[in-house]
């Protein structure tokens, strides 16, 4: 839904499914201005984990998490901002 709104408003968005995608995309040539995900997000990274190495590798990117679970700690220092996800009971 993000990536569907943010083309809408006339931007190039990649859509990674896992973090091996998203590292793959990272490490090309390809412009990468925001970095937005979702936790948990893959097999070798759980989502801060992720964050925490393309703060690391790619301190120019902004990022943004979207969790249930709002971070607590030095972990809210890796992302610029976060979004709750509301889940449904």
């Amino acid at each position: 839904m993000i990536a569907d709104e943010l083309r809408s408003s006339g931007l190039s968005v990649v859509e990674a499914v896992n973090a091996d995608e998203a590292l793959t995309v990272l490490r090309s040539s390809a412009p990468v201005d925001l970095f937005i995900y979702r936790r948990p997000n893959a097999r070798l990274y759980d989502g801060l984990a992720l964050a925490a190495l393309v703060r690391k590798t790619h301190p120019e990117l902004k990022i943004i998490i979207a969790s249930s679970h709002w971070p607590v700690g030095p972990s809210r220092d890796i992302a610029d901002a976060f979004f709750i996800k509301r889940t449904t009971p």
